[in-house]
């Protein structure tokens, strides 16, 4: 699986089937973006060991 720097990629699944689901539930999405890991996630590693930090 490769990285996607595009906002929203990771609730793309998930808005997907939202409109099948709201003909039987009632759908209640709450999000949420930890700033700490966003910029952990779009840092270029310097070394090997913060490849794996």
């Amino acid at each position: 699986m490769t990285a996607r720097k595009e906002k929203g990629y990771g609730s793309k699944g998930l808005t997907r089937y939202v409109g099948q689901l709201a003909r039987h539930h009632l759908i209640i999405c709450v999000t949420l973006t930890d700033s700490n890991i966003v910029a952990l996630a779009t840092q270029k590693p310097t070394d090997s060991k913060i490849v794996y930090h």
